[in-house]
């Protein structure tokens, strides 16, 4: 959907669209979405659930798409999809699950795997992050087995890869840091021992201007700011829970996200609705 300011909807298209969606410097929507095919290189007789990425103009009509799915095989990376659960794909055909789409900038590196317009995915049961150039339709970079069920990939300024490692460590979480060509392992959160981290599902990482990186460990409900240096400067944790059968639950908190440098003067400059009377600075009592 696309709602305006006043959250009025302006168009609506009803897909199979899951997870995450970017937008490009036109306008355009990249958007995940997931159709039943029968696919018959790996079963003909159950149908698999084909990630694509949809592109829609800004009003939302659809102008191209592409199989995730064609795009491993066209590619030299075709051999990572031997990783597919073949129990999965009997049982629902979810052998793909998609979480993650990321415009590239080009700003990032100067390889040209990495070049302006390429998309960045994330493609949670293989266990592996891809780069589809959109233009030849193909998978042209891949990298897979250095996490488990990761979430959110984004590649920073400095030519990084940063993502949420969901169960890499031992079958718990972390954050880590690598350069997607040498495969170097260049910093992790947490290091060995110390802070305990998990979320099964979900979670996000953002690198921050001062050098902090903002983490949201989803199913705990819980964010945490930490240094280079792995120290926590800041934490929130979700304040809704319930006691259900001895059990503490706590509402999971889906994505925290710092809007650093963005220009929102549509919610700076107008007051929330029915929002309490602002106390008045002046505390005398009024002239009889």
């Amino acid at each position: 959907i696309r709602i305006d300011v006043d959250s009025s909807l302006l168009w609506a298209r009803c897909e199979s669209y899951h997870h995450d969606l970017s937008l490009d410097d036109q306008g355009r929507i990249w958007a995940l979405r997931s159709d039943l095919r029968l696919h018959e290189t790996l079963d003909a007789r159950h149908r698999v659930l084909d990630n694509s990425i949809e592109v829609l103009d800004v009003g939302g009509k659809s102008q191209d798409r592409i199989s995730i799915l064609e795009a491993f095989e066209r590619s030299p990376f075709a051999p990572q999809l031997s990783r597919i659960d073949r129990k999965r794909l009997k049982k629902n055909g979810d052998v793909f699950h998609t979480n993650a789409i990321r415009i590239l900038n080009g700003s990032a590196s100067n390889h040209p795997l990495f070049r302006a317009g390429n998309l960045l995915i994330s493609v949670r049961e293989l266990d592996a992050v891809a780069v589809v150039d959109p233009r030849a339709g193909k998978v042209v970079w891949s990298l897979a087995s250095m996490w488990r069920r990761q979430h959110d990939p984004n590649l920073l300024d400095d030519g990084t890869l940063l993502l949420f490692d969901n169960l890499g460590r031992g079958g718990r979480s972390r954050v880590v840091d690598i350069d997607p060509i040498t495969q170097e392992l260049l910093w992790s959160f947490p290091a060995a021992g110390g802070y305990d981290l998990y979320s099964d599902c979900c979670g996000k990482a953002q690198r921050l201007s001062n050098g902090n990186t903002l983490i949201t460990e989803t199913t705990r409900g819980r964010a945490i700011e930490v240094t280079r240096e792995g120290r926590v400067v800041w934490e929130f944790v979700n304040p809704h829970r319930i006691d259900e059968g001895g059990e503490a639950r706590i509402a999971s908190l889906f994505v925290l996200l710092r809007l650093e440098g963005r220009r929102l003067p549509w919610l700076r400059n107008s007051p929330l609705p029915d929002s309490p009377p602002q106390p008045s600075k002046d505390r005398r009592a009024p002239a009889s």
